[in-house]
């Protein structure tokens, strides 16, 4: 674990000097009386870091917050997420910014723990840490580091799918129900749930398999009946799916060329690459159990995921890096996270130099 905190520690900073050289670029290109390159003072440089986390939804919704009362924010917003930000600025008078930037950060170790542990389980712990080594070199995972929800989301999947594995059903419905209170995604992980369920259940007595029935059920029912009125139609998550474009051009006979002619590479390289590990994670991971978790993962991805939004999102299939570290030697995968490494840094100059 001292690799992945150590990485995680090591990758953050490195972007964080890259976005502020970034935003001192794109103050100097907003002054045409300086005369060759200048440094900006460093609260001038922090301002247009944290102008980033402002531009987020999160941060909007949470300004929206700020005017409800801490004990009225469960009925203003269902997303916890924001619950937990209004409820720790209420309670430290922290800035909403910075509130933001804590949680997600926060949630971002939650969410690489239970990686770890989840992966642990299906294979070896050498393959779960390449597997978190991957997921913080990933090009668009500074996004969970920047007060975006889907840190927790992430952690909520995984917690989800891990508990599942180890037969604590309590702690799968309980985030199960968070996970579906912020998203429709929570409905994929049902199949591969009752699968989890019927495995370990088939052999107790009935009245234990009714308790836990019921640790599962209820928190997810009452999820569902909270906010089932608000889900858009499966019809509908379909044909916003990156999964309804992709087969959308392949019934089109348009194939790759269309997703790269729109300018849709870095979603179909994401895709692909994911793709590949879920595939070889079925193909090597012991049990059926493990074969297809990270399918599942894959498919629940793509299903609930718009395509532009694929590669910010790809945490949620985070298992199937496992099957990426699996499969390559200490060499390869040292390649793959050096070249993952130099290009979350230019994404992140060029996500702070613009705007």
């Amino acid at each position: 674990m001292w690799k992945v905190s150590l990485a995680l520690v090591g990758h953050r900073l490195l972007l964080l000097v890259v976005a502020l050289l970034a935003v001192n670029v794109r103050l100097s290109s907003l002054a045409p009386a300086q005369t060759g390159p200048s440094l900006f003072p460093t609260h001038a440089l922090w301002e247009g870091f944290l102008k980033r986390v402002s531009e987020g939804q999160e941060f909007q919704e949470l300004d929206r917050l700020l005017a409800v009362p801490a004990k009225q924010v469960i009925y203003a917003t269902k997303n916890p997420f924001l619950w937990a930000a209004r409820w720790w600025v209420s309670l430290t008078h922290a800035t909403p910014r910075g509130t933001l930037l804590f949680l997600s950060n926060l949630f971002l170790v939650l969410f690489l723990a239970e990686l770890m542990a989840l992966l642990s389980r299906m294979g070896t712990t050498d393959v779960a840490e390449g597997a978190a080594l991957l997921m913080i070199v990933w090009p668009t995972s500074y996004e969970m580091s920047l007060g975006d929800s889907s840190a927790l989301m992430a952690y909520l999947v995984t917690l989800t799918l891990r508990q599942a594995i180890d037969n604590r059903w309590l702690v799968a419905g309980v985030a199960l129900f968070f996970l579906a209170l912020m998203d429709p995604m929570a409905l994929g992980l049902v199949p591969i749930l009752i699968y989890f369920f019927w495995y370990f259940q088939r052999h107790y007595q009935v009245g234990q398999v009714l308790k836990r029935t019921a640790f599962f059920l209820i928190p997810f029912g009452l999820a569902l009946y909270w906010r089932w009125h608000e889900y858009p139609s499966v019809a509908r998550i379909f044909a916003d799916s990156a999964l309804g474009d992709i087969m959308g051009w392949v019934k089109q006979n348009q194939g790759v060329r269309a997703t790269l002619s729109r300018s849709f590479g870095g979603q179909l390289v994401t895709v692909l690459f994911f793709g590949v590990g879920a595939g070889v994670s079925l193909l090597s991971n012991t049990g059926l159990m493990h074969r297809v978790v990270p399918l599942n993962q894959f498919f629940v991805w793509l299903f609930f995921t718009p395509y532009l939004s694929v590669a910010s999102r790809a945490s949620i299939a985070a298992a199937c890096l496992g099957g990426i570290a699996s499969a390559t030697s200490r060499q390869v995968l040292r390649a793959i996270l050096a070249a993952l490494l130099l290009l979350s840094a230019y994404e992140a100059f060029l996500v702070f130099s613009i705007g």
